[in-house]
């Protein structure tokens, strides 16, 4: 896999000082520091969002890399905030990060100003922040913050503060986001960087840019005795609508519309070129290097372990699910995710535990002990963001898996989980693209299998006379993804919590499949089914035990893609017998409804006679990316299959 092949739809340009784009400036919409207009005060609610609780009416950035002494970044930016209601009122709580790499080099935070504007008797007032007002937190051993809280703010208010960070941290150039959880009305950052820095520059999201400029300044600058120009560059988006935490997405970092900077190269007249961005392969090696990781993978600690548990074993998956099996028994994981170990294989098996890497580094010896060929993977786990290919940096990544190929087959292998399967690697894992370790080239893993989440839900339904009820006996299979989840949630849980739908008291509950992770779960129970009775007519709901009660696509619009994570099937029979003395009325029509390039489909099936009334409903999930560009589609068969399963079948009374 290349990088090339890799490419996102959210990015939408890259470039660097090499070559540069030009576009046609447009005006700022910003209005200046200070003066805030009074119809930004008066008004109640955000035109294009009434929901909004706050909104960012202007944020304005600028870095520029100059000259004083040594070359440094100043960093300014003044941002206006409108609050609507109490739900916008943390907006007024500001922080600033600043890096610190040690005493003597720090990022300098300086000239905080901030002020809340309100109408008190029908005049405009202003009141500024007080300097004892900014606090210092330390975050962690690089980094801290200056945080404030704006004064008398309540409903209404119209808040501004502005700042500047002077950094000597030429490969921190600050990354500027144009999109929060508030709409942003207007955002606009600008940078002015001398010709001998080159830096890659992404612009990620999924707005088109307002503006989008870069030229070379002509007025020419000084250092010791060259000259020099700049090259400015500058990015604006406009009315950018507030980013939701939406259904089937990674992490909200992945979505935000953002502009982020790497540092690539330095070439300093009369000098030899300093490349800082590296290659995969180079990044690679140097992790191996680092904490001496590649000493790690030739261990032969647990060497016994492996001859023991593999001796008279011929096939090398046999072998794999014997030590898959005994570290599955033996180890524990700690819940802590690192691309680094912890403590040496020897350490991890006398103590029985360790993060990811400690677990899979004692999965790769041994595999590797009885012959498997195996090469450990980098990867970013969903809730850590997928890796940016362009930019080699190993802070992408937090997690490692083992690769193997074994009979001509590829796996991927994960043992910090005893209720997945062998060959099934966490959900979290499942995000885009893994780093196979390998110095000697650039390689690429797509970190999804295949093995898709099944769910099939069998239901008959009959008529206790003697009761007076209906009666619903229903089965549910779990397969893949789904039964590794069920078996989780039932080990964690009390037995009857296993029945995954609201308000129902299981009978006779039976649960199987538990002993064996290569086995699907299956959860077996009757219940009462309700059931409306009007007049001589009887009304059976169909989707009192179906898989969908609420479109998860809620939003009227989506810019960025449906991340499911894996193939998904679900089925669903639902079979009810006609009580004696009634027949057939009326009952759901069969349906066909799909995607257009049948990545997404729902299938109803139905049919009907003097005994029973039967229907088969089937949705699948035959890709788990679904483009925004299909978002309509894709809300519209979801909507649609509420709709049918909402249908009711009709019996009626039989009149002699």
């Amino acid at each position: 896999m290349t990088l090339k092949s890799m490419h996102t739809k959210a990015i939408l340009f890259i470039i660097s000082l090499c070559f540069f784009v030009w576009t046609k400036p447009s005006k700022a919409q910003t209005a200046e520091f200070g003066k805030v207009p009074l119809e930004e005060l008066t008004r109640n609610y955000d035109e294009k969002d009434s929901t909004a609780a706050a909104v960012i009416l202007s944020d304005i950035g600028e870095s520029v890399i100059e000259y004083r002494e040594q070359f440094e970044i100043r960093h300014t930016r003044k941002v206006r905030i409108k609050i609507y209601n109490r739900q916008g009122l943390d907006w007024a709580n500001v922080s600033i990060p600043y890096y610190t790499q040690n005493p003597r080099e720090v990022e300098v935070v300086k000239d905080i100003e901030g002020f809340t504007y309100n109408i008190e008797g029908g005049v405009i007032t202003r009141k500024e922040m007080d300097d004892h007002a900014v606090y210092h937190n330390k975050l962690s051993e690089k980094w801290s913050e200056k945080v404030f809280a704006l004064p008398n703010v309540k409903e209404g208010s119209v808040i501004e503060y502005r700042y500047t960070v002077i950094s000597p941290f030429l490969f921190n150039l600050r990354d500027w986001q144009f999109q929060y959880s508030i709409p942003v009305r207007w955002s606009e950052y600008e940078v002015k960087i001398p010709a001998f820095y080159e830096y890659q520059i992404l612009y990620h999201g999924y707005h088109p840019l307002e503006v989008k400029e870069s030229e070379v300044i002509r007025r020419k600058e000084k250092w010791r005795n060259y000259e020099y120009q700049n090259v400015r560059y500058k990015w604006a988006l406009k009315d950018v609508p507030a980013f939701h935490n939406e259904n089937f997405i990674t992490t909200e970092d992945d979505y935000l519309a953002k502009i982020t900077f790497q540092l690539s190269k330095v070439n300093y007249p009369d000098r030899i070129v300093k490349e800082y961005m590296t290659t995969w392969p180079k990044l690679v090696k140097d992790y191996l290097d680092l904490w001496e990781v590649d000493k790690y993978l030739k261990k032969k600690d647990g060497e016994e372990i492996v001859a023991a548990l593999t001796r008279g074993i011929d096939s090398e998956m046999d072998k794999v699910a014997v030590l898959y099996q005994y570290i599955h028994s033996n180890l524990g994981w700690n819940s802590k995710r690192g691309i680094y170990p912890s403590k040496s294989p020897r350490k991890t098996l006398d103590e029985k535990n360790g993060n990811c890497t400690d677990i899979n580094i004692i999965l790769h010896n041994m595999l590797k002990m009885a012959g498997i060929d195996v090469i450990p993977v980098l990867l970013s786990t969903r809730d850590h963001g997928h890796v940016n290919a362009k930019f080699p940096v190993l802070d992408e990544f937090n997690y490692l898996l083992v690769f193997a190929k074994i009979e001509g087959k590829e796996y991927l292998f994960d043992a910090t989980d005893p209720d997945l399967p062998l060959g099934m690697i966490p959900t979290a894992c499942i995000n885009g693209y893994g780093l196979i370790l390998d110095p000697d080239a650039e390689r690429w893993l797509n970190l999804y299998s295949g093995v898709e989440y099944n769910l099939s839900t069998h239901v008959i339904c009959r008529y206790d006379a003697q009761q007076e009820r209906f009666v619903a006996q229903v089965s549910n299979v779990y397969k893949g993804y789904a039964s590794s989840m069920q078996r989780k949630k039932i080990k964690d849980s009390q037995r009857e919590e296993a029945v995954d739908y609201t308000g129902v008291v299981p009978e006779a509950l039976k649960i199987s499949g538990m002993d064996s992770l290569q086995q699907p779960v299956q959860v077996v129970f009757e219940t009462p089914y309700a059931y409306d009775r009007l007049g001589e007519n009887i009304y059976v709901g169909i989707a009192d035990f179906a898989h969908f009660n609420e479109n998860p696509f809620k939003a009227p619009e989506r810019n960025f893609p449906v991340d499911f994570g894996f193939n998904r099937t679900y089925r669903y029979t639902f079979n009810l017998e006609i009580p004696a003395g009634y027949r057939v009325d009326e009952y759901p029509s069969a349906e066909s409804i799909a995607l257009e390039d049948k990545s997404v489909q729902f299938v109803l099936q139905t049919h009907a006679n003097n005994m029973n009334v039967q229907l088969l409903g089937i949705v699948k999930i035959n890709n788990p990316i679904v483009e925004a560009s299909q978002y309509q589609q894709l809300r519209a068969i979801y909507d649609t299959i509420l709709s049918k399963y909402s249908e009711k079948i009709v019996l009626k009374k039989i009149i002699n």
